[in-house]
């Protein structure tokens, strides 16, 4: 076997590889509600079976942002056949203060979440405990008056960066496909202990969120591998030449 020969199948066989393990991401920033107003930025990516959503809470009594936490995150249109998988078991990781934890969330395959809406994939808190909502962004720190519910607290517009700080963190895997380009989102908000909630749909006959500036940010795995892949192409370039050289 020739030197391009093997230089091509190498070059393909890391383009498979890479394509195989790709990261499909998406991404919503978005505000509604069919009672008020919340804001969310969710950034969804799917790797083969694994997959990881982040969340971040724009509410709070910040700007123009109603007073809420999300009590409720899932997704609908993911296609036929895809479940969460028990093991290894769903994670979640995020901002923790005093008793508060995003730990005590669930993840549900095909149920309802607020409105009756049926959802394929739902990921929500196991008690009607606002204090257990998403608080990303948000101040940790007491507000005047000694008041310090995490629906009381200022949030702020996301922040990006390879470490995430400050987002809420869901992990698991799945069986099935997930056809990430026709998924849409659905957040379910509360705007205070016992108080009235909302949720934001971003697909289907419910759908009433609207968009607002979004800037995603590029999955450090998608990067590593369209670099590989060009370099990949690029050696076969240079062996190309060489050989020619040599045959002159």
């Amino acid at each position: 076997m020739t030197v391009r020969v093997r230089a091509v199948l190498a070059a393909a066989a890391m383009l498979m590889a890479a394509g195989a393990a790709q990261a499909q991401s998406r991404s919503w920033t978005v505000c509604g509600g069919n009672a008020f107003n919340t804001c969310a930025s969710v950034q969804l990516t799917v790797t083969g079976q694994n997959v990881q959503v982040r969340v971040w809470n724009m509410s709070g009594f910040n700007g123009t942002y109603a007073s809420t936490v999300f009590t409720g995150v899932g997704f609908e249109g993911i296609g036929n056949s895809v479940n969460v998988l028990s093991s290894p078991a769903p994670t979640m990781s995020g901002p923790v203060r005093g008793s508060d934890t995003p730990a005590v969330w669930a993840l549900k395959n095909d149920k309802q979440i607020g409105g009756g809406i049926n959802l394929d994939i739902v990921s929500q808190t196991s008690t009607n405990n606002v204090n257990n909502g998403i608080a990303s962004g948000c101040a940790t720190s007491g507000l005047p008056g000694g008041n310090n519910e995490l629906w009381m607290n200022p949030c702020s517009t996301p922040t990006g960066g390879p470490a995430y700080a400050g987002w809420v963190t869901i992990n698991f895997t799945i069986s099935g496909t997930w056809d990430v380009a026709n998924t849409y989102l659905l957040v379910k908000g509360q705007n205070g202990p016992g108080g009235q909630s909302t949720q934001c749909i971003t697909g289907g006959s419910s759908q009433n969120c609207y968009d607002i500036p979004n800037t995603p940010v590029p999955e450090p795995i998608t990067m590593v591998l369209l670099g590989s892949g060009l370099a990949g192409m690029g050696g076969v370039g240079f062996l190309r030449r060489r050989k020619e050289q040599q045959s002159v």
